[in-house]
């Protein structure tokens, strides 16, 4: 959701207007939507967040799905020294049950996706609540997920997790 902050940044300002049919923010100029909401009533226009991120928000999903690398992965610096580097082609490795989370991301070519993106796993999951819309509408679906990487313009290393629960993968609690 694109925010917006009042009261000297005390104040987070969000009224999720993707999920109206009119403009709810009194700021006419100020857009508190989903980023990637190409309707008339979004005065900044679509941004979809893939252009960013290299992946753009596609499933609410209340599961506990591991996050999947195949084989074919392993030689992507990313996996050096990792027990994804040891696997055989033809297999895969399971990241942590619940690490796709409830919420995450695909890699979709929708105009906006980044030059040189590279995807660093693969997950499909089945029977997901998949947005069919810019952010309020959902129906089941087959999604896939992908860690992703990219060279951006300033030469920096973006790096896409796509999913709300990475973090658990960083701790030994989850």
């Amino acid at each position: 959701w694109r925010i917006r902050w009042e009261d000297d940044f005390r104040t987070m300002v969000c009224y999720k207007e993707t999920q109206a049919e009119e403009k709810l923010d009194p700021l006419k100029s100020e857009w508190t939507g989903t980023f990637r909401d190409h309707r008339q009533i979004n005065p900044l226009g679509a941004q979809p967040e893939n252009a960013l991120t290299g992946t753009i928000f596609t499933v609410n999903a209340w599961r506990n799905d591991p996050l999947e690398v195949p084989g074919r992965f392993r030689k992507l610096w990313f996996w050096r020294e990792s027990a994804v580097s040891r696997v055989p082609e033809s297999e895969r490795v399971l990241l942590y049950r619940g690490l796709l989370g409830h919420e995450w991301d695909s890699d979709i070519n929708n105009g906006h996706r980044p030059n040189g993106l590279i995807h660093l796993s693969e997950t499909t999951v089945d029977n997901v609540m998949f947005v069919q819309d810019s952010g309020s509408i959902y129906d089941s679906g087959t999604a896939v997920h992908h860690l992703c990487l990219y060279k951006a313009n300033s030469g920096a290393i973006v790096f896409g997790a796509g999913t709300v629960q990475w973090s658990w993968g960083l701790d030994g609690h989850h």
